[in-house]
């Protein structure tokens, strides 16, 4: 006989058809929200989720080190295909615990594009449900919300992990303000006390709704602080 610890767990499985990683490109229809996101109800409308980047720059300055990846891919605009290039430069500093992402979208085709722009990143925490696990922002009073739980900042920059038990924080904050989803990603795996619920990631997305004519910019800057 096999149980399940909590009643409706089939309204969780839900299969994500690519891989949970970091700054992850998404390009979404305007009206796209979390909830679809969280539920992969969503439509992509570029292909960069699955594309493979080119390294087209590797610089070092003393003790400072430059990548550049860039991705030709295509977009979906009025069912027609466009091209969108996709340039993110990551920039890291000997014994630092930052990592910058410039992030460039440009435009080629000569006609204003319009779609909301995600960039998805994952964190795995260890303990979904732990309380002195969770969430933080400098722009919204959470709450402290463990880190198995979902929830939106509007028109914000800054978002936080904290973990109190190991000690450190992860601090994400962009140069322009967004709407910053943040969800748990889950296994539902089989234990001798039943099939139940396993915390895996926290999941959290940057998202801009973007009126693009040649260029866009933004800034991520990703650190970790010892407490």
């Amino acid at each position: 006989l096999v149980v399940a610890k909590e009643e409706g767990l089939e309204n969780y499985l839900i299969y994500d058809d690519y891989q949970k990683k970091s700054y992850i490109d998404h390009i979404f229809p305007l009206n796209t929200t979390m909830e679809e996101l969280y539920k992969n109800l969503h439509q992509e409308y570029g292909d960069f989720i699955h594309g493979a980047y080119e390294i087209v720059s590797k610089k070092e300055f003393g003790s400072v080190y430059e990548v550049t990846f860039r991705r030709e891919g295509a977009i979906l605009d009025n069912g027609e295909k466009k091209s969108l290039i996709i340039e993110k430069k990551f920039t890291v500093k000997d014994h630092s615990q930052m990592i910058l992402a410039d992030i460039k979208l440009i435009n080629n085709t000569g006609k204003k594009l319009k779609f909301k722009y995600g960039t998805e990143l994952n964190f795995g925490l260890l303990a979904g449900n732990s309380h002195d696990r969770y969430y933080l922002s400098e722009d919204k009073e959470l709450g402290k919300p463990v880190l198995n739980t979902k929830g939106e900042i509007n028109t914000g920059k800054h978002i936080a992990m904290v973990d109190e038990y190991t000690a450190f924080e992860i601090h994400l904050k962009s140069s322009e303000i967004a709407n910053i989803w943040y969800f748990t990603v889950e296994t539902i795996s089989l234990t001798e006390a039943g099939f139940e619920r396993v915390y895996q990631s926290s999941d959290i997305i940057y998202t801009w709704d973007v009126e693009l004519d040649k260029e866009w910019k933004v800034t991520l800057e990703n650190k970790i602080i010892d407490r």
